[in-house]
C-alpha cells in the first residue's frame, strides 16, 4: 500500500513585551509547505516527510527566517511483539545556523501484551558527536 499527502500551512504569531511603560507587539507572518509518503510493504514500511518553512521574523530582529526539515524511517516488524526501526532526521537554515541538525535514531519497540508497549530509542547528533541520549517509554492503553 502506498500513501502520498501534502500540507501547506499559514500563519501569525504574536509576542508582546513592555518597555518603560511602551508595549511593543511584534507579529512574525510565517507559512510552511511540504509532503509525505509511506510505503507498506508487509513487515517493512518506509515513511518520509518533508517541508519548507518561512518566517518573516521569527527572532523578533528584523530578519527572515527559512529552513528545510525532513525525516525518513524504516520500520521491520520482526514478528507479531517485536519492531525496530531506524530514523534519519534533518533540518538546515542559511540564516540561523543553530537549527542545523542531523539526527540518527534506531528504536527496538516489544509488545508486552496487546495494550501495553516498551520502546528503547537512542538519538545520536551526527552534527555533533557529543550530542546524544536514550529514550525509554512504557505505554499503556485502557
Amino acid at each position: 500500500e502506498l500513501v502520498v499527502g501534502g500540507f501547506g500551512y499559514r500563519g501569525r504569531s504574536e509576542a508582546e513585551s513592555e518597555a518603560g511603560g511602551v508595549t511593543l507587539v511584534r507579529r512574525d507572518d510565517f507559512w510552511l509547505a511540504g509532503g509525505d509518503i509511506e510505503l507498506d510493504a508487509g513487515p517493512i514500511n518506509l515513511s518520509g516527510i518533508a517541508y519548507y518553512r518561512r518566517h518573516e521574523d521569527a527572532l523578533l530582529q528584523g530578519g527572515e527566517v527559512n529552513y528545510f526539515a525532513g525525516r525518513g524511517q524504516v520500520v521491520w516488524g520482526v514478528t507479531r511483539g517485536w519492531t525496530v526501526s531506524v530514523a534519519y532526521e534533518e533540518v538546515r537554515s542559511k540564516e540561523l545556523d543553530a537549527l542545523d541538525t542531523r539526527k540518527v535514531s534506531p528504536h527496538v519497540t516489544w509488545a508486552l501484551r496487546q495494550n501495553v508497549l516498551l520502546t528503547a530509542e537512542w538519538r545520536q547528533n551526527l552534527s555533533d558527536a557529543d550530542r546524544s541520549s536514550g529514550v525509554a517509554t512504557l505505554d499503556v492503553a485502557f
